[in-house]
C-alpha cells in the first residue's frame, strides 16, 4: 500500500505519517519516506519549494522497488543551520536501508507533485492549514536550548544565532515562502483524494485518521476506492 501525504510546510504531514505508522496493527510493517532526502546536490542555494529541485527519477525508482517488496538504499542527510541563518544539506555517502514494508508513506510538501507517483498511490491526502497557523508552528519548532531541532536540523545555536534564525525565517516567509506555497504547493491540493483541514495543535484528534487506519488494516484496495468515492474533504 502507498499513501501520499502532502501540504504546506508545518501543516502536520510528519505528525500524521507518524501517527498512522504507530497505530496500524502490529502484523503490518510500515516505512516513512520524505522527499527532503531527494533534493539534488548543488553549490547554489536549494530552492526548497520548487519541485524541480527534487531528484524525481530517483524517488520514483525507490517507490517502485518498495511496492515490489524490495529493500532500497535511502539517502542519509543532515540539515544544518550555518551562522543561524543559512540551511545547508549534508549528504552522507552510506545509505540507510529501508523496506520491505506493507505500508509505504511518502510525506512532504512535494508528495503530490508528480503524476507518475500519484498514479501508484492507494490514497492521496492533502493537509490544509492556514498560513498564520503554519508560521506559528514553524516558530515554535525553534529550540530554546542547544538540544537540537528535528533531528539536528538546527544544532548548537547561541542566543544571537537563534534570533538571527527567527528573523531570517520571518523575512523568508514574508518575501517568498507564502508566494511559493501558492505557486508550487497549493496546486497539488487538486490531486488529493482527501483534504484534511488542520488548524489544531494535535492532528491525532482528527476523526478521519481512525477511518484511514481502519482502511490500512483492512489491506483491501476495494475499500480504499469506496472511501475515496464517498468523501473528498474533511
Amino acid at each position: 500500500m502507498l499513501i501520499l501525504i502532502g501540504g504546506g510546510t508545518a501543516a502536520g504531514k510528519s505528525s500524521m505519517s507518524e501517527f498512522i505508522s504507530r497505530k496500524i496493527k502490529r502484523t503490518l510493517s510500515s516505512i516513512i519516506i520524505t522527499t527532503d532526502h531527494f533534493y539534488k546536490t548543488s553549490k547554489a542555494p536549494i530552492d526548497w519549494d520548487n519541485p524541480q529541485s527534487i531528484h524525481y527519477s530517483m524517488l520514483l525508482d525507490k517507490i517502485k522497488k518498495l511496492l515490489q517488496g524490495k529493500s532500497v538504499g535511502y539517502p542519509r542527510i543532515e540539515k544544518v543551520v550555518e551562522n543561524g541563518v543559512n540551511t545547508k544539506i549534508i549528504f552522507h555517502d552510506n545509505n540507510e536501508i529501508k523496506g520491505p514494508a506493507d505500508l509505504i508513506i511518502v510525506e512532504s510538501i512535494h508528495a503530490l507533485q508528480f503524476e507518475d507517483i500519484n498514479k501508484l498511490a492507494d490514497l492521496k491526502i492533502y493537509i490544509d492549514a492556514d498560513d498564520d497557523i503554519r508560521l506559528i508552528k514553524k516558530l515554535k519548532r525553534i529550540p530554546e536550548t542547544k538540544k537540537g531541532f528535528r533531528g539536528n536540523w538546527v544544532k548548537n545555536l547561541n542566543h544571537k544565532e537563534r534570533l538571527n534564525f527567527i528573523f531570517h525565517l520571518m523575512d523568508r516567509w514574508i518575501k517568498w515562502a507564502r508566494t511559493n506555497h501558492k505557486k508550487f504547493i497549493l496546486p497539488t491540493k487538486k490531486s488529493a483524494d482527501l483534504i484534511i483541514n488542520n488548524n489544531s495543535e494535535n492532528i491525532g484528534n482528527n476523526s478521519k485518521l481512525k477511518e484511514i487506519i481502519q482502511l490500512v488494516n483492512s489491506n483491501n484496495k476495494k475499500e480504499f476506492e469506496k472511501f475515496k468515492d464517498n468523501i473528498k474533504e474533511y
